[in-house]
């Protein structure tokens, strides 16, 4: 062979090899692409159309990607998730369980991914009544995070909480209880805050159906105060957290929220999977206004950020992050309505909140008249009572103000109240 012919073939091997490499590149481009069109779809609870582009990312990550477990896991995962809010829980089990088998085909395989699928799948077989089922899934996630962990890992808290539910469905609380205050021991001494609201949901049910009431009640309390199923991201050895910066994905303003000058910080915990993409947003603690929230919440699910690795590799992680919505002082200064307290018709169910009372709070927005007189009083977050919300509608529209000033003039001027609800 001569040097021209050597030449000449490498020069053909290196093309193909580029060739492949950027259309590989091309596919993986496409994979993100229609899973991020899912979770904005899924995000706007339109969960018939984010099947059909969380599917076809999964037939790229198998048939362009050469297999690429992790992105087809990851489109599975998303799959399963789907159906399973859709309440269609044979196919949602179908998925999982194939995602399962994929994620622990990985090298090493993906411990927490594996985790959360075995986590869903005990809940649908829970659901089922197949208590065996969910038992065993169970105890496998809790020995394998153990081992991964350690025994006082914060990711132990939610199975350690599903397993005690599942003794509860049963009558078994001789062995609910060393489950759940194991949980509970763990959640006292680790930061993170992944299932806090089953565990005390599930220990309140616990000290109720063995009669203690008091302890139950304090549970209850502490359940609605907890994070709802979003973990807080705990140091482990071995992952690293995800980079972010959500400058390119910042939430406009809701123009209500504008009118009103409502403001407040959203703390937001999210799930930012292997490619970057944030997979899921909830909010952490409330900035008081669920207009504010769900902006927040809107925008999150839109941004791509450094993704995190564990031992070497993309990750899926959860991260936590605080968003502030604050209004810039600018234009003509005015005079802000001021409540005449006793102007409000005396009632032993409500009073107005103190500005460091968040328990009970019932949160209202309105406009006053130049008057004094509110109007168009509406409930931003309620009792989730409607006769109490309405109650306090009427409490709010019955109270006078005095006039607010702009530039000299009285004027119409949006205005907040919150009001502590009385329950005894």
């Amino acid at each position: 062979m001569n040097m021209r012919t050597l030449l000449s073939g490498l020069g053909l091997g290196l093309g193909l090899a580029l060739a492949s490499f950027f259309a590989y590149a091309g596919d993986a481009e496409k994979w993100g692409a229609l899973m991020k069109e899912s979770r904005a779809l899924v995000s706007q609870k339109q969960y018939s159309r984010a099947l059909e582009p969380g599917r076809q990312a999964f037939a790229i990550a198998e048939r362009e990607l050469g297999g690429d477990v992790a992105k087809m896991a990851s489109s599975l995962t998303l799959v399963a998730s789907i159906y399973q809010i859709m309440g269609q829980p044979e196919q949602a089990e179908a998925d999982f369980l194939h995602a399962l088998a994929l994620q622990q085909k990985q090298i090493p395989p993906d411990v927490y991914g594996m985790a959360w699928s075995q986590i869903q799948l005990a809940n649908l077989n829970e659901q089922k009544g197949e208590h065996a089922k969910a038992e065993s899934l169970l105890s496998q996630v809790i020995a394998a995070v153990e081992k991964h962990a350690g025994p006082e890992s914060g990711d132990l808290i939610l199975p350690l909480a599903i397993l005690g539910k599942v003794y509860l469905n049963q009558g078994r609380n001789d062995l609910a209880e060393p489950v759940l205050m194991r949980g509970l021991t763990i959640s006292e001494q680790s930061k993170s805050r992944f299932g806090w609201q089953d565990l005390f949901s599930n220990v309140a049910e616990l000290y109720r159906k063995t009669g203690r009431e008091d302890q139950a009640r304090t549970m209850e309390k502490r359940a609605v105060e907890a994070v709802n199923f979003v973990p807080t991201p705990t140091p482990v050895s071995g992952k690293v957290a995800a980079g972010m910066d959500f400058s390119v994905c910042k939430p406009s303003w809701p123009r209500e929220a504008l009118r009103y000058e409502m403001q407040g910080t959203v703390q937001m915990q999210l799930l930012v999977d292997v490619d970057g993409q944030v997979i899921k947003a909830q909010v952490a603690k409330s900035s008081g206004w669920k207009l504010l929230d769900d902006a927040t919440v809107g925008a999150m699910t839109k941004c791509t950020v450094r993704p995190a690795t564990r031992d070497g590799k993309p990750a899926q992680v959860w991260a936590l992050t605080n968003y502030v919505w604050k209004l810039e002082d600018s234009g003509p200064q005015s005079l802000a309505p001021e409540l005449i307290r006793e102007s409000c018709l005396p009632t032993e169910r409500f009073t107005i909140a103190r500005p460091d009372e968040m328990d009970s709070v019932i949160y209202l927005y309105f406009s006053v008249a130049p008057d004094g007189k509110p109007y168009g009083v509406r409930v931003n977050f309620g009792s989730m009572n409607p006769l109490v919300d309405m109650a306090a509608v009427q409490f709010a529209s019955n109270c006078r103000y005095q006039s607010a000033v702009a530039n000299g003039s009285a004027a119409y001027t949006p205005v907040t109240l919150r009001l502590h609800w009385n329950k005894s």
